[in-house]
C-alpha cells in the first residue's frame, strides 16, 4: 500500500492527537461499559429483594393471585402489564399505567418488600458509561469519542499497512507498541460493534431535539413525540364494558399462544379490560432465532388472544414491522447484548479488558516520547492519567461500599452516594500530585483497591446475613458470582501491590522537576 511521506506524517500526528483527546473519555466509557455487561448480575447483587432461592419449580402466576393483587392495589384494569422473570430481572413484575408496580417471587408467589430499594451501583455505572452524569453535553461527548475511536481504528490499520517491513520490525521490539498494534487489529470487530453503535446512539440521542425543533417550527423538543406514534405505536385501549366474565387461566392462554407462535420467546403479558367481556391478552417478546431484529424492548413481536375463548385475534410477525424499528433493534442488540447468556457476556468482558489495555499502551507510547522533555504539563498529564485510569478502580469499590453502608431509608441517599463517589475519585487525583514517587502512588492505589473490594464483599454478607457458601447452596448464583469475583479482584490487587517494587518500568516516570 503506497502513501506519500507527508500524508503519512499528518496521519500519524492526527492518530496521536485525536487519540489523546479520546483516550480518557473512551477509557471511562469502556471501563464502565465492560462492567455493565454484567448489569443483571450487579442488580441481583445490590437489590436484597432478588435474594430468593430458585430451587422450586417455576410455574406461571395463577389467576387467583393476580386477581388479588389487582383488587388490593386497585390497578387499572384497562391495561394490566406482567413482566415475566428473565436474565435481566428474575422477579415477576405486575403494574398498570401511572401506578406503583408490584414485584413477586416467581417461585413462591410471595409479594416482595422493596424497602426503598434502588439499583444505585448499576445506574451510576451506566450513567458514567453513557456520559449521562455530565448534564447537556455528556452524551454528545461520548458519541464524539466513539466516532474518534472509529477514526483511530481505520488510521491505525492504514499506518500499519504503509509502514515498511524494517520499521515494523523495529517497532515490534517495543513491547507496548507491539501489543497496542496487535490488540488494535484483533479488536477491530469489537470496535466496529461498540464504537459504531455507541457513536450512533450517543450522537442521535443527544442531537434529536435539534431535529424535532427544526421540523415543528420550535413547537416540540422531543423526537420521541414525533416518531413514537409511527414506529412505536401502542395498542389502543379497548372500549369500556360493564359485563364481567371469567377469563381462561393465564397458563392456558400462554399454552395457546406458544402453540400458534412457537418461535416467540414471551417476555411480557398485557391484559386489556381484565375480567371484562371484551378482554384481550397480548403475549409479546422476541424471536428465538432472531434476537437482533426483534428486540423485546425496541421491536417486540406479539400474538393477541381473546381472554375468554383463547381465539387468536392478531399475530404480529417480523415482516409486519417497520425497517426503522428493525435497524434500531439491531443497534440496540449489538450494543447492549440484551437477553444474551453468560458465555457471550464473558467473551465481551474479556474483549473490554483487552481494549482498556490497548488504550493504556497507546497513552504510554506517547508518554515515553515526552520523557526527554522538561515540560511541566507532561508531568501533570501523567499524574492526572494515573488518577483517572487507575484511581477509578478503588473509587468504584467505594461506591459499592456506600451502597451497603448508607441506610436505604436515608433522605437524598443517591445524592450522598454519588457525591462521595466523586469525592473519593478526587482524593486519588490529589494524592497523585502530592506524592513524588510513582511507585508509591501505584502501591497506594493497589493496596486500597484490595482492601476496599474485600470490604465490599464483607459488607454485602453482613447486610444480607447470607454467607458465601450459603449463597452457593441456596442457588443464588448471581450473588455468589459477584461475591466470589470481589474476593478474586481483592487478591489480584494485593498481588500487584506486593509486586510494584519490581516494576522497573515505572522509574522512567518518576518526577524530574518541581511542578
Amino acid at each position: 500500500m503506497k502513501i506519500d511521506k507527508l500524508n503519512n506524517k499528518y496521519l500519524t500526528r492526527a492518530h496521536t492527537v485525536l487519540g489523546l483527546i479520546a483516550i480518557f473519555l473512551f477509557y471511562i466509557s469502556t471501563y464502565f461499559g465492560t462492567i455493565t455487561i454484567f448489569k443483571p448480575y450487579i442488580q441481583a447483587w445490590e437489590l436484597p429483594s432478588t435474594h430468593f432461592s430458585s430451587d422450586a419449580k417455576f410455574e406461571q402466576i395463577i389467576d387467583l393471585k393476580l386477581y388479588q393483587i389487582v383488587r388490593e392495589n386497585k390497578l387499572n384494569v384497562k391495561n394490566i402489564e406482567i413482566e415475566l422473570p428473565s436474565f435481566k430481572d428474575e422477579r415477576l413484575k405486575i403494574s398498570s399505567q401511572n401506578q406503583n408496580s408490584v414485584y413477586l417471587n416467581p417461585y413462591t408467589k410471595e409479594i416482595l418488600n422493596l424497602n426503598n430499594e434502588y439499583p444505585t451501583i448499576s445506574t451510576l455505572f451506566n450513567k458514567l458509561h453513557t456520559g449521562a452524569n455530565i448534564p447537556y453535553i455528556g452524551l454528545t461527548l461520548m458519541g464524539v469519542a466513539s466516532s474518534i475511536m472509529l477514526f483511530l481504528m481505520i488510521s491505525g490499520l492504514i499506518l500499519y499497512l504503509v509502514k515498511s517491513e524494517k520499521t515494523n520490525e523495529n517497532h515490534n521490539k517495543n513491547f507496548r507498541f507491539k501489543w497496542h498494534k496487535n490488540f488494535g487489529i484483533i479488536l477491530t470487530p469489537y470496535v466496529i460493534i461498540f464504537a459504531l453503535t455507541g457513536a450512533f446512539l450517543g450522537l442521535m440521542l443527544s442531537t434529536s431535539s435539534v431535529y424535532a425543533l427544526s421540523n415543528t417550527n420550535f413547537e416540540k423538543q422531543s423526537i420521541r413525540a414525533l416518531v413514537g406514534p409511527i414506529i412505536f405505536k401502542q395498542k389502543a385501549l379497548l372500549e369500556d364494558k360493564n359485563k364481567r366474565v371469567k377469563p381462561l387461566q393465564l397458563s392456558k392462554l400462554e399454552e395457546i399462544a406458544q402453540k400458534n407462535y412457537p418461535e416467540l420467546k414471551i417476555r411480557k403479558i398485557n391484559i386489556y379490560n381484565y375480567r371484562l367481556e371484551n378482554s384481550q391478552t397480548v403475549f409479546s417478546g422476541y424471536l428465538k432465532n432472531n434476537r437482533a431484529l426483534s428486540s423485546s424492548r425496541i421491536n417486540p413481536l406479539s400474538i393477541t388472544l381473546d381472554s375468554k375463548t383463547g381465539e387468536v385475534l392478531e399475530k404480529k410477525e417480523l415482516e409486519d414491522t417497520h425497517m426503522i424499528k428493525k435497524t434500531l433493534s439491531t443497534f440496540y442488540w449489538l450494543h447492549f447484548q440484551t437477553d444474551e447468556p453468560l458465555l457471550i457476556r464473558i467473551i465481551f468482558f474479556i474483549l473490554g479488558i483487552v481494549m482498556l489495555i490497548c488504550l493504556l499502551f497507546g497513552y504510554l507510547l506517547w508518554a515515553e516520547k515526552k520523557l526527554s522533555s522538561d515540560y511541566g504539563y507532561y508531568e501533570i498529564l501523567n499524574r492526572f492519567s494515573i488518577a483517572l485510569l487507575l484511581g477509578i478502580i478503588p473509587a468504584s469499590a467505594i461506591l459499592m461500599i456506600l451502597h451497603w453502608l448508607i441506610p436505604f431509608s436515608m433522605f437524598d441517599r443517591i445524592i450522598w452516594i454519588e457525591g462521595l463517589f466523586y469525592v473519593s475519585w478526587s482524593f486519588y487525583l490529589f494524592y497523585s500530585f502530592k506524592e513524588t514517587s510513582i511507585k508509591k502512588i501505584f502501591k497506594m492505589i493497589f493496596l486500597s483497591s484490595s482492601i476496599l473490594f474485600m470490604l465490599t464483599f464483607l459488607l454485602h454478607e453482613m447486610h444480607t446475613d447470607i454467607l458465601l457458601f450459603e449463597l452457593f447452596s441456596s442457588n443464588l448464583t448471581k450473588q455468589f458470582a459477584i461475591d466470589l469475583l470481589l474476593i478474586i479482584i481483592a487478591c489480584l490487587f494485593y498481588f500487584l501491590y506486593k509486586r510494584v517494587d519490581s516494576f522497573s518500568y515505572l522509574e522512567k516516570f518518576e518526577r524530574r522537576s518541581n511542578v
